[in-house]
């Protein structure tokens, strides 16, 4: 699978609504139309079609159309695409690795940002371009591909980054410390990369209901 394929899936799933549209599809027995999905996650079914036309093109579902036995124009429904399926028994393995994280006396947090570094350290290496512009600039383009929705602003003397969805916010909220830790870890890995030191970027985590803040502090001289 190329880094492409990764990274569209990744943003894909970075929205709530395609998560809960792609969990239906991969729990129904049978295919399923717009409107069906639209129904049964409480949408509009034009925004339905929305979240479908970027789940299919992510290709994470696939459509079907019926052309057999019916006169006008065929229905199309959706299904769950097998590598979706595949995608999900990853996620579920992340599910059971963080739930053991959790266990450790530390809720996780060591082991958690020692992972997430280097994570970190490796995307970022194997980005062409990643040391292209300024740090914020850096991490905006590394948090943007792996999906957190990222928003970069410049307040008095530090700057930092609004995270405006979380790839894994369905993981955290059973597992908030193993998941956090391993975000910090991934900006402390990411850090590196770029030539500064962990202690140039700190995480708030929910500091509103969806949202997480990465801040960059100025370094001294």
């Amino acid at each position: 699978m190329s880094e492409d394929a990764d990274t569209g899936r990744e943003a894909a799933l970075a929205s709530k609504v395609r998560r809960e549209v792609l969990e239906l599809l991969l729990g129904s027995d049978h295919p399923l139309n717009a409107s069906e999905i639209a129904a049964k996650v409480g949408l509009h079914v034009t925004t339905a079609r929305f979240h479908l036309e970027h789940l299919e093109n992510a290709k994470l579902i696939r459509r079907q159309i019926d052309r057999e036995g019916r006169r006008g124009r065929p229905p199309i429904t959706y299904v769950a695409d097998p590598r979706a399926r595949e995608q999900d028994t990853t996620r579920q393995l992340a599910l059971v690795l963080t739930d053991a994280l959790s266990r450790d006396a530390d809720g996780g947090r060591a082991r958690g940002i020692l992972a997430g570094e280097h994570w970190g350290d490796s995307y970022v290496s194997a980005l062409a371009g990643a040391h292209d512009g300024d740090t914020s600039q850096q991490l905006v383009r590394v948090l943007d591909l792996l999906g957190f929705e990222p928003e970069a602003r410049t307040p008095e003397s530090d700057e930092d980054i609004r995270l405006l969805s979380c790839p894994f916010r369905d993981i955290a909220v059973d597992h908030r410390e193993v998941v956090c830790s391993i975000h910090l870890g991934l900006l402390y890995g990411a850090m590196a990369g770029f030539g500064r030191d962990a202690a140039d970027v700190s995480l708030n985590p929910f500091v509103e209901p969806d949202v997480c803040v990465v801040q960059l502090h100025q370094q001294a001289g």
